[in-house]
């Protein structure tokens, strides 16, 4: 019984130190990061289905349009704030 309660105690410190990171980061990097992390998904996919390729293309446009510009915003807002430079510094700072 006491490695069960061992190991509910680590993953409840791990799901709270998650939230945490999480909640550290301005609502503008959060939404920045979830809509890139999207764009970079479709980004990477290829086909060579007309439909698909539509899809892919209406995607692209959602959700990368003007993340260049963006990004760069937001680097600069945010530039003294380790969570959020190190949030934002994973991305591709060109790829429109």
């Amino acid at each position: 019984m006491p490695w069960r309660t061992a190991l509910v105690f680590s993953g409840l410190l791990l799901g709270m130190s998650a939230c945490q990171s999480g909640a550290a980061l301005p609502d503008d990097v959060r939404d920045f990061v979830a809509r890139r992390e999207q764009c970079d998904h479709f980004r990477g996919e290829e086909t060579d289905n007309e439909k698909r390729q539509a899809f892919l293309d209406e995607q692209l446009k959602k959700y990368c349009t003007g993340t260049d510009a963006q990004l760069a915003q937001l680097k600069k807002k945010y530039a003294g704030q380790s969570a959020a430079t190190k949030a934002l510094s994973r991305f591709d700072p060109r790829i429109e």
